[in-house]
Formats: C-alpha cells, structure tokens, sequence
C-alpha cells in the first residue's frame, strides 16, 4: 500500500512586504496555522487566495500554485489548512515565510469488491 501525502502546495508568501507581516511575523511559529481565504475580486488575479494571522494580512499563495485551491474555495470546499513550515527573519522578505497547504484530516470510506 503507498503512502499518500495531504501536502497539497509548499510556498514563500507571495507579497510579503508589502502587507501587515512585519507586525506579527515575530509572534508566528513554525506549526502555527494561518488562515486561507480567496479574494476573488483581486484586480491582479482571480484566483488569489490571502494568507492571514490573528487578523493580518501577511501576503498570498503564490500565483504559480494558486489556481487549483482558488477553484475549489470558490466552489465552497473547505478543504484545506494552512501551516508556517520555516521562518527565517534573516532572508529577504521573499523568502521568510514558508507555508505548507494540506487537506484537512477528513477520512475516505474505501470499499473492497470481490
């Protein structure tokens, strides 16, 4: 039997210095989940999904990894979390914040035929 994984997308934050991030990025752990919300009347990008912490923005899902999570948000799916997965204030903004998209825990019932 293979593993399979619940990593959907693993990302720099799109954005990141030009939001609400260099208020809260000291307060945010590797763990901590963030929340993932489409913003669909994004002039930029239809498919663009924010990434926020306690009520910050702190940037987006990149748009090279966005548009398959933006369909299923759309569509009212909610599927997924969002985690921090590496943190290095030492970076370049584009590069301090790493985020791990991966499917929520929900179990498949999975039914052998005969």
């Amino acid at each position: 039997m293979d593993k399979r994984s619940k990593l959907v997308e693993d990302f720099y934050v799109a954005g990141l210095r030009y939001w609400d991030a260099i208020e809260v990025i000291g307060d945010i752990k590797v763990g901590d989940k963030l929340d993932i919300v489409l913003e669909s009347d994004n002039q930029y990008d239809p498919n663009a999904i924010i990434l926020g912490y306690k009520g910050k923005k702190l940037g987006y899902v990149p748009k090279a990894c966005n548009s398959q999570i933006s369909q299923l948000l759309f569509f009212g799916y909610d599927i997924f979390d969002a985690y921090v997965s590496q943190i290095r204030l030492d970076a370049a903004p584009e590069q301090q914040l790493r985020v791990a998209v991966r499917l929520k825990g929900h179990g498949v019932t999975t039914v052998e035929y005969k």
